[in-house]
């Protein structure tokens, strides 16, 4: 992902962008511009810690996020420091809205979100 004006575009089709991991601080900048919310599920323990001290402006982008949540409350102590927006342990995942988006008709529909991931040389092959 690298920021490119074409993803804010395609987001802006979703209700939500689901950004799931510390390298997607592109696609929450993105969405964000695009006015689409966005919830940053950071997973990440030392890796996100040695980002998160590197980059300024992945830091920065925390704040940018409608909500940041990690899985363990040791993950989210690594990420509050870095940032003055609220970081939500949510070790359950993330729970149900209980709605649903309206139509251009109002008639109710499911909603959309977008889960992005990356393919990077770090993971190892994607595919055989």
């Amino acid at each position: 992902m690298t920021g490119h004006e074409s993803f804010a575009n395609f987001a802006r089709d979703f209700d939500c962008v689901l950004a799931n991991t510390i390298r997607s601080e592109p696609a929450v900048r993105s969405a964000n511009a695009a006015k689409v919310p966005v919830i940053w599920w950071v997973h990440e323990t030392q890796v996100g810690e040695h980002y998160l001290r590197e980059d300024a402006k992945l830091r920065s982008a925390l704040t940018l996020a409608d909500a940041v949540l990690a899985p363990s409350e040791r993950t989210a102590s690594v990420d509050r420091p870095f940032t003055e927006s609220s970081v939500q342990c949510s070790p359950d995942g993330i729970q149900d809205g209980g709605g649903s988006s309206s139509s251009k008709n109002g008639q109710p529909r499911a909603l959309r979100l977008l889960v992005l991931g990356t393919i990077e040389p770090r993971r190892g092959p994607a595919f055989s």
